[in-house]
């Protein structure tokens, strides 16, 4: 390297999970579990280190570059991955275990608030408040399957989108930012069906590039693009950029019948509203009118 070239600040590569993190054994996160977003979270680190360092000792000349490719495009590209991929799992391990309560800080909160943290609580808090809507507004929608949860049940064989597709109800997608007003975003089965799910990450490749590794065994494909990507470990759909979503957006709903407290409850509050309506009413007439008349 030249003396004169500034050395890369490189991020610390983490050595060992923070020991409160496997306090979430208690509500079913195995130690495992932990241990490989470990192997994922150290892998993010090096190659943002291996970029940078690359990008440090990268002779530039602006003259070969242009909007198509150049080595320091390129290799940005792969670094924002990395990077982010790194921070994600920071906040990810900053946030899990511990006793409960907040998180660490501000920003940690509002990045997990907003859905923005891939930890396995996300869907199961975005699905809890959903539901808390529903129940306020007393409609009568049940969650059927999420896309990521059917594509695991659905084994290696075939693209899982087309058995979800064949489940009761209908697709939508389950948005992180959804109100009450917009509780549920309509997809059509044709946009689904332009993408690709499987448990099986060789039969992924396979799909995203036809006729190039038909010759190579599951074990060998899956090994060599986990040493490269260590980030596709978890995995399970390859879905187009153009619908802006991942697996455990998309979901299938249907009605389902009122029970009969949900009735109760409805009918109850149509009469109290229609009680206390009448009850103004009566308050204007006899107050106002009956007075004018009697005159």
């Amino acid at each position: 390297m030249d003396a004169t070239m500034i050395a890369p600040k490189l991020v610390e590569v983490p050595q060992a999970i923070p020991a409160k993190v496997y306090t979430s054994e208690k509500v079913g996160i195995s130690r495992k579990t932990h241990d490989e977003h470990l192997k994922l979270w150290q892998g993010y680190a090096n190659k943002t280190n291996q970029i940078r360092k690359a990008l440090a000792e990268m002779t530039i000349d602006p003259s070969t570059a242009n909007q198509i490719y150049s080595d320091v495009r390129a290799l940005k590209a792969d670094y924002s991955f990395a990077y982010e991929g790194l921070i994600n799992h920071n906040i990810y391990f900053e946030t899990m275990g511990g006793d409960g309560g907040p998180a660490l800080d501000a920003v940690y909160a509002a990045r997990t608030i907003a859905g923005l943290v891939g930890n396995h609580f996300t869907l199961n808090r975005r699905i809890d408040a959903f539901y808390a809507r529903l129940d306020r507004a007393l409609l009568c929608i049940e969650i059927v399957a999420t896309l990521e949860g059917h594509t695991k049940t659905a084994g290696n064989s075939g693209n899982a989108i087309t058995s979800f597709l064949q489940l009761p109800g209908t697709v939508a997608v389950l948005e992180p930012t959804m109100t009450a007003k917009d509780l549920l975003k309509p997809m059509s089965d044709a946009d689904l069906e332009t993408g690709f799910c499987s448990a099986s990450l060789a039969r992924q490749i396979r799909y995203q590039f036809p006729g190039f590794y038909e010759s190579w065994p599951d074990d060998k494909l899956e090994r060599v693009a986990l040493e490269k990507y260590p980030e596709f470990q978890d995995r399970l759909c390859v879905l187009p950029v153009s619908l802006g979503v991942s697996p455990d957006d998309v979901v299938t709903y249907r009605l389902r019948p009122r029970t009969i407290v949900e009735w109760t409850i409805l009918w109850s509050r149509t009469a109290l509203i229609t009680g206390l309506f009448a009850m103004a009413l009566l308050n204007v007439y006899y107050r106002l009118l009956v007075p004018r008349l009697s005159a």
